[in-house]
């Protein structure tokens, strides 16, 4: 199974679901969203989210690290590459002025351009300039640093 819609197949038919009993487990809003999910995943099969990757796996009962990359079996339960990076927060122990002020801010932003791509380097500098406030004290993960910079990319000024 080369894809992730191949993936997403083989639990519908190895489990007897419909596409929209695994649309209900994995908690989409609608009963059609796995369908729109795999059409998607059909023509690019980076096409689908972390996220959306993840509800899918959680609500099928499979290791996300299988339905995503494909590497190991749907029982393993190995996280992905990545999800053991925690970045700290400086010595200090101060709420950082920016994204790039958090002691392994580098390796976290690594593993978000793993996630994505497609962001042009332009949108991770401004990432690592962005203020983290509403994180608190907490540090970034690479998911939000992914968010961040699709929100840069929609609301920058072009």
């Amino acid at each position: 199974m080369d894809s992730r819609a191949a993936r997403i197949k083989w639990i519908l038919s190895e489990r007897g679901w419909s596409q929209r009993e695994l649309s209900r487990r994995a908690g989409f809003h609608t009963d059609s969203h796995l369908g729109n999910v795999l059409r998607n995943l059909t023509r690019d099969d980076d096409a689908a989210g972390l996220g959306t990757m993840r509800q899918i796996a959680a609500g099928a009962g499979v290791s996300e690290r299988w339905l995503i990359t494909g590497e190991g079996s749907p029982d393993d339960n190995q996280a992905l590459p990545g999800d053991d990076v925690e970045p700290a927060l400086p010595r200090s122990g101060a709420t950082p002025a920016t994204f790039g002020e958090f002691t392994n801010y580098l390796q976290t932003e690594k593993l978000a351009r793993a996630l994505d791509p497609m962001v042009p380097e332009q949108i991770w500098l401004a990432v690592r300039e962005t203020s983290p406030l509403w994180l608190g004290r907490n540090a970034p993960t690479a998911q939000v640093l992914v968010d961040v910079a699709r929100l840069l990319m929609k609301h920058a000024p072009r």
